[in-house]
């Protein structure tokens, strides 16, 4: 009887023994998953810990390193720039700017230096585009100097001592007859006449010479020449330009060797202005505009004494300087003495 009913249901028994171990693998299954799922989630977690952890200590290390930004990212090397283009480590920079201890503006490269826009020097104090030693002005050339500004180039005026005039040769008029009485200089020459003009000067004879036998039979260290208050009236300044570069030019012809000093026509008083006369300012600046012309530093130089004998206020001869209007006074002539004594070569 048992062994019917056995026999009857072990396909039964076996089709429920066969689910139950399915589904125990399946739960097994299930649950392993499960695990592998948790440990991948802690695996993840601790990833992203670990990263976050990481960019803080990135960040951490940037600030450590230096970068310390003014204006946009930064970096550089112990510099200074100011202005944005900086680039740096460990610096106060701007954004995009390039130095290397350098205090610098905008778009410039230095060594230790302190410089403008577009400028490269050696511990220079420099403006912008200067190189240079102290000629007058821009251009200039040096290392380790302050030049100042404009185009001035070639040699420069020096103060010099009295005998510095002892090897010059003066030509001129009346006003110049004046220096010559009360300058004080000794072995000094001047040609010198009342009323001479640049249109007539080789045409005078003074002391049984003309000018071109004065300066063929002697030479001179200097020449000094200030003809023009005489021919106000006589053609242009550009005319009156042509005519005293024709003189310059002879002169250098006849004195190879000499410096040649252009003097500018010194001003007339306001009061003379007025008198509204040919002689006046209006007609003397344009002149001396012309005469600035002539110099190339190098042996040609115009000096201009208006510089120390005009009125600051008026731009025209000091009135306590002249009696006339016009001539400097003996007890004044000092000052035109030194002001050429502070403009030698």
């Amino acid at each position: 009887m048992k062994m019917k009913w056995v026999k009857k249901y072990s396909f039964f028994l076996m089709i429920l023994v066969t689910g139950m171990i399915y589904g125990t693998v399946k739960i097994v299954r299930a649950a392993g998953d499960y695990q592998d799922r948790k440990a991948q989630e802690q695996t993840a977690e601790g990833q992203t810990g670990e990263n976050q952890d990481g960019a803080e200590d990135q960040t951490g290390d940037d600030s450590q390193n230096g970068t310390k930004p003014g204006e946009g990212s930064q970096t550089g090397d112990g510099s200074q720039p100011g202005e944005e283009g900086q680039t740096g480590d460990g610096s106060e920079n701007g954004a995009g700017q390039t130095g290397d201890g350098s205090e610098n503006g905008a778009g410039q490269t230095g060594d230790g230096n302190q410089n403008g826009a577009g400028q490269t020097g050696d511990g220079s104090e420099n403006g912008a585009g200067q190189t240079g030693s102290q000629p007058g002005g821009g251009a200039q050339t040096g290392d380790g100097s302050q030049p100042g500004t404009g185009t001035q180039t070639g040699k420069q005026f020096h103060r010099v001592e009295m005998d510095y005039l002892k090897d010059a040769l003066f030509i001129g008029d009346s006003r110049t007859s004046i220096l010559q009485d009360y300058a004080g200089w000794e072995g000094t020459e001047y040609f010198v006449k009342n009323g001479i003009m640049i249109w007539d000067v080789w045409d005078q004879v003074i002391d049984g010479k003309t000018l071109e036998q004065r300066l063929t039979e002697k030479q001179y260290g200097k020449v000094y020449i200030m003809l023009g208050i005489n021919e106000l009236d006589v053609g242009t300044p550009v005319t009156y330009g042509e005519k005293f570069k024709e003189a310059v030019d002879k002169i250098r012809g006849l004195q190879p060797n000499a410096i040649i000093f252009v003097q500018a026509i010194i001003h007339v008083t306001d009061a003379k202005d007025a008198e509204g006369t040919y002689i006046n300012n209006d007609r003397i600046n344009p002149r001396n505009e012309e005469l600035k012309k002539l110099a190339d530093n190098e042996t040609v130089f115009y000096i201009d004494a208006n510089e120390v004998m005009d009125d600051p206020n008026t731009g025209k001869l000091n009135p306590a300087l002249t009696g006339d209007g016009v001539h400097i006074q003996a007890k004044n002539i000092p000052l035109w003495r030194e002001f050429l004594l502070d403009h030698g070569i």
